[in-house]
């Protein structure tokens, strides 16, 4: 009472205490001190539903054999018990009066959390990195980005227009207007060719890896999409060992196709295209779905739940769609060109490129339905250029651009912190895993790569200030052309 404790408070710390009188009775051997004790003390403390249905509990221990037999029934233990019962009545009382169990730690994690949030460079991955100190501010040094090259990869013909890498950080996928999708394998210190997918005969726009890893699907502008099975996947076919042909072809579009993406189950996707279509597939060749549009679509993206489809269409429309029952949620009008976007992988945001006098890159919450950050600087006029999110907590937002050099901001501020040149010509797409020892299978972190594609033919693999320079590597082939050529990936 001196406490000037509420009452349900004080009701429950007398029927806890009382509990754990009636229980070291029991687990003494003494079940008569145990039933007066319930009587006279336990019962009048039943004072609300919730106690009286523990009441109903403990009474049925009165039958326990002995102390084993009432540990396998309660889990209760003498020797310990009056530890478990202090850290119960602390967690009743409140913070006015006791400080809450473990409270110190929770503000040093609050405290170390705030400076990383506040750290421009912050590149370290939660989930590896040793614990953070308090004697000194957290700081993160600029080395850190991914500003170095590492590799330069050379085997295309022409411009690659699109890259991505597998979920399990093994391999590097790349599209090009030379019509072939090149397989790199990522764990390789040389970045070695894997596979050339050959097989469409126009410019090849997009790849998507399924989220098992298991299957690739290619689109192109010859108004096709392509399934094919990696190396190691359970769906090479036998007659085919080295995965040179595809799985099948899905040739129900009537012009380029702009885009596919997976849906979380491995077994459908959907495509879009020119023609104003966006089509569900089963992985057999079943068309599940067709949605129209009142223009072309430029590109579409699936949200991190796998629940919902963004569609992005030329008259500057982001439509949102359910997967499940195929209706359109909500769209969000621009009125600026919207030439591609970028799903995040942690959170319900999108990246969307905006072509315009002067290029901006909006981040877009789906959830909020409004604009929270914008990034400025980078060069797009005429031709897509692709974005990404970047870090092991997706803290940076990367994108390509037409003036042959790599943009860095800060996701939350919104701040440019890098401009990477390299390239001989106008950067298309940029690709920065989010990826750990956990998730990818490799002894290392691979989360520093950054990798773009370029219509100077070339990927490239960027690293930390501290990594191998550039030109200790070049991975290429004797018959790729050295000269640069203008990108004609219009919008």
């Amino acid at each position: 009472s001196h406490l000037k404790l509420e009452e349900s408070v004080e009701s429950s710390l007398k029927f806890v205490l009382t509990e754990q009188k009636y229980m070291e009775c029991l687990d003494g051997g003494r079940p008569l001190d145990a039933l007066q004790c319930l009587r006279t003390e336990l019962c009048p403390a039943a004072v609300d539903a919730d106690l009286r249905d523990r009441l109903h509990e403990v009474t049925a221990y009165l039958m326990c054999r002995d102390s084993e037999d009432l540990y396998e029934r309660s889990g209760f233990r003498g020797d310990d018990s009056r530890q478990v019962v202090w850290e119960r009545c602390l967690g009743l009382l409140p913070s006015t009066i006791v400080v809450p169990p473990r409270r110190l730690g929770v503000i040093f994690q609050q405290a170390l959390r705030h400076q990383e949030l506040q750290c421009l460079y912050h590149n370290t991955d939660p989930t590896t990195d040793a614990c953070g100190s308090l004697l000194e501010d957290h700081v993160c040094h600029q080395s850190l980005l991914p500003t170095q090259c590492v590799a330069r990869l050379e085997k295309h013909m022409d411009g690659v227009w699109y890259v991505a890498m597998s979920h399990d950080g093994r391999t590097i996928a790349s599209s090009s207007k030379d019509k072939t999708v090149i397989l790199w394998d990522a764990t390789d210190p040389g970045f070695r060719i894997v596979k050339q997918l050959i097989g469409h005969n126009e410019a090849c726009s997009h790849i998507a890896w399924s989220p098992d890893d298991q299957y690739i699907l290619t689109a192109s502008y010859d108004n096709n999409v392509r399934l094919w099975a990696p190396p190691g996947s359970v769906h090479v076919r036998d007659s085919d060992e080295k995965g040179q042909r595809p799985l099948r072809t899905f040739a129900k579009h009537r012009q380029s196709v702009t885009a596919v993406g997976w849906l979380h189950d491995s077994l459908h996707f959907v495509s879009a295209g020119f023609d104003k279509h966006v089509l569900l597939w089963k992985v057999d060749g079943t068309r599940v779905n067709r949605w129209r549009f009142s223009s072309r679509v430029q590109d579409l993206g699936i949200t991190r739940d796998g629940m919902r489809m963004v569609v992005v269409n030329s008259n500057g429309h982001l439509k949102v769609f359910d997967l499940a029952t195929y209706d359109e949620l909500f769209s969000l009008p621009e009125s600026d060109g919207i030439t591609s976007i970028a799903m995040s992988q942690l959170s319900d945001q999108v990246l969307v490129n905006i072509s315009n006098a002067t290029p901006v890159i909006r981040l877009m919450d789906l959830a909020e339905r409004r604009v929270v950050q914008k990034y400025m600087g980078h060069f797009q006029g005429r031709f897509v250029v692709r974005s990404c999110f970047g870090g092991p907590r997706e803290q940076f937002v990367v994108s390509g651009s037409e003036d042959s050099q790599i943009y860095i901001w800060h996701r939350h501020f919104g701040s440019l912190l890098e401009v990477i040149p390299g390239h001989a010509s106008t950067v298309n797409a940029v690709c920065w895993p989010c990826l750990t020892p956990a998730n990818s299978g490799c002894s290392a972190p691979v989360t520093t790569w950054l990798i773009t594609a370029a219509d100077d033919h070339t990927l490239r693999v960027w690293g930390p200030s501290s990594s191998s320079a550039c030109s200790e590597l070049t991975v290429c082939d004797a018959s790729v052309s050295k000269s640069s050529r203008g990108s004609d990936h219009a919008q």
